[in-house]
């Protein structure tokens, strides 16, 4: 799932784990974002809920 922010070009971590993540062999990953997690519990509940289910 990719980000809907502009902030998508900005995210160097997902692609420097994803290429440690083949190097050292691991070629089935799937990632999920999960945005807003900066603000308060209570503004980002359906998005920290929809993150859940996908990962379950």
């Amino acid at each position: 799932m990719e980000s809907l922010t502009p902030a998508q070009g900005f995210d160097f971590q997902k692609p420097y784990i994803e290429a440690w993540l083949r190097f050292i062999g691991i070629t089935d990953a799937s990632s999920l974002i999960v945005e807003k997690t900066l603000l308060d519990n209570h503004v980002d509940m359906e998005s920290r809920a929809l993150a859940n289910c996908q990962a379950q």
